[in-house]
């Protein structure tokens, strides 16, 4: 619930109040599911990275980014092809992007990505 408003936060033009929902939704896993924060977590980080990309904070933004390369190359299967790949965010607005996407990548995974489960923590 905590990403999703951040994301209609972010629609409103409210990037701080965007930042503090992504804060609720981070303690709120860790109290929930500190045993699998960081998947947990994913959606939430890249949320981050997007919002910080839109304020401009760069350096913010590649700090998520970064954090979901390690957590997917942690638990990726070098088998399977389900697992996105997480490119620069200067290369793509800091968000997920699947292979085989072009054009307008970074707003259509972004859309993908802030839009999450119906799960109290997302």
């Amino acid at each position: 619930m905590y990403n999703f408003l951040a994301y209609i936060k972010h629609l409103s033009g409210h990037n701080e109040a965007a930042l503090q929902c992504l804060r609720q939704a981070e303690e709120l896993i860790q109290q929930k599911h500190s045993d699998q924060a960081e998947i947990r977590n994913l959606v939430t980080w890249g949320n981050y990275a997007w919002v910080y990309y839109h304020l401009g904070r760069f350096a913010d933004a590649q700090i998520y980014v970064d954090k979901v390369r390690q957590v997917c190359e942690k638990f990726s299967n070098p088998y399977s092809t389900e697992w996105p790949l997480v490119f620069s965010v200067t290369k793509t607005a800091g968000v997920l992007c699947t292979p085989g996407h072009t054009g307008n990548c970074g707003h259509h995974c972004c859309v993908l990505t802030l839009v999450a489960p119906a799960h109290p923590c997302y």
